[in-house]
């Protein structure tokens, strides 16, 4: 039988990052040394480049390269830490106080950290902040929250005022779990200086379309008051992006002097910096990882994708090739599943760098919220089992039911596609890629 369906790799794989450490060797998984001076040169992902310094995202601008630049420049409202657990010595919050009903939010700001031009920061900048998302929510607005639908946003937000200018109160339209809503909705919140940024108090559609003016103008007056370890300084198009320390910043200075984003045309151009010391901190594919001995100075890592892969099933009864009521079928999706080896697709392709996954929260890194019975996957990977589901259910007419695969464009993406419809060729279930 054969069946067609959108979907991406069902593995949550890492990210190689390298760290150059000068022509000395350097051991896996060690730590760098310190460096005070200097400049810090940080190669992007390739072909990719900022293109929205506001902290509040329109959909367009929701990519990783922004976030990382925004998070240098402003710092959160809630942090979490690699655990996601609530870190209030690095939040703008000092504390959160919830009534019985998880319906309303009392937060109350710290006074560590302060913007760059000796202001606190204030409930009416949080406010403020908040109104600017509200705002992008609407359905005539110049741009959209790229956030929009999580952690209640903004269908569950009833109100957000403040009572001084140190607290904040958020008010729910019903009760919800407070750890989901603190991490979720309260965390969206990196505020910006409302004495700098509200240039037009009496109307939200002319604010939002100066924020959309001036999004990718880094430079522009607005940015210079900051309250993250870094402000920006100097840009070139598609080529370089430099921030320096912010000297008011409340929490740890930066050693360096100077950390320049640099534009990368290819991976095999951004190797050939590591490997000359142009670069000192880049991402290594996984279809180079056999020239990582070239590189004699690195100190590896990996980090963790801030998301899920799944795939996704269209079970539409209109589904392009008659797909869509084969699908609707538990006993085909188990059998799918079954025919996928998460293990050996992060062994082959990856590396080793990536956990198998069997919901939205992986086992690495391990938090509270992981179930520990996921431990054992409730469909493990077994061809034959999936085929005898699919022989089981013996569907009519499914020869003429046909599953299109779409997958991205790099090179892992294009090996896993490949291994998947092997798979599930065993199973007698057969892409088309």
């Amino acid at each position: 039988m054969r069946f067609a369906l959108k979907m991406t790799s069902a593995a949550l794989i890492s990210t190689v990052v390298l760290a150059g450490c000068g022509s000395s060797p350097a051991t896996p998984g060690s730590s760098p040394t310190t460096v005070t001076g200097g400049t810090a040169v940080v190669a992007m992902a390739p072909q990719s480049s900022p293109n929205w310094f506001f902290p509040v995202f329109s959909g367009a601008a929701y990519t990783e390269i922004n976030s990382q630049i925004q998070f240098l420049m402003y710092r959160p409202l809630i942090y979490l830490d690699r655990q996601s657990h609530v870190d209030y010595s690095k939040s703008l919050a000092k504390s959160i106080q919830v009534n019985s009903t998880g319906t309303r939010y009392m937060i109350t700001l710290g006074k560590k950290y302060r913007w760059s031009n000796g202001q606190p920061v204030t409930a009416q900048d949080v406010v403020f902040t908040w109104n600017l998302i509200k705002g992008a929510t609407q359905p005539n607005a110049p741009w959209a929250y790229g956030a929009m639908g999580s952690g209640g946003v903004p269908a569950d937000w009833s109100s957000v005022t403040a009572e001084n200018p140190s607290t904040v109160v958020v008010t729910l339209t019903h009760s919800a779990n407070p750890q989901w809503f603190i991490h979720n909705g309260l965390s969206q919140l990196s505020p910006v200086p409302a004495a700098v940024w509200n240039k037009y108090p009496n109307s939200m559609t002319q604010e939002l379309k100066f924020i959309q003016s001036v999004s990718n103008s880094p430079t522009n007056p607005a940015y210079r008051v900051v309250d993250g370890p870094f402000r920006f300084q100097s840009w070139q198009p598609n080529n370089f992006w430099s921030l320096v320390p912010n000297p008011q910043y409340g929490g740890h200075k930066a050693s360096i002097a100077k950390l320049t984003f640099l534009y990368q045309t290819s991976s095999s151009n951004e190797f050939a910096g590591l490997k000359t010391g142009t670069i000192n901190v880049g991402y290594l594919p996984p279809s180079m990882w056999k020239a990582r001995t070239q590189l004699t100075g690195e100190v590896r890592s990996a980090a963790y994708l801030v998301g899920m892969n799944y795939l996704v099933v269209n079970m539409n009864p209109k589904a392009q090739g008659g797909v869509g009521p084969l699908l609707a079928k538990l006993y085909v999706r188990q059998a799918l599943q079954m025919g996928i080896d998460q293990k050996g697709i992060i062994q082959s392709l990856y590396h080793g760098y990536g956990v198998a996954t069997d919901g939205p929260i992986p086992s690495q890194p391990l938090t509270s919220f992981y179930d520990p019975a996921l431990n054992s996957p409730p469909y493990p990977f077994n061809p034959s089992q999936g085929k005898k589901l699919l022989q089981r259910g013996a569907p009519q007419n499914c020869d003429h039911a046909a599953m299109r695969l779409w997958t991205g464009t790099s090179w892992a993406q294009g090996c896993c596609a490949q291994r998947l419809s092997q798979r599930w060729e065993r199973c007698k279930a057969r892409s088309v890629a």
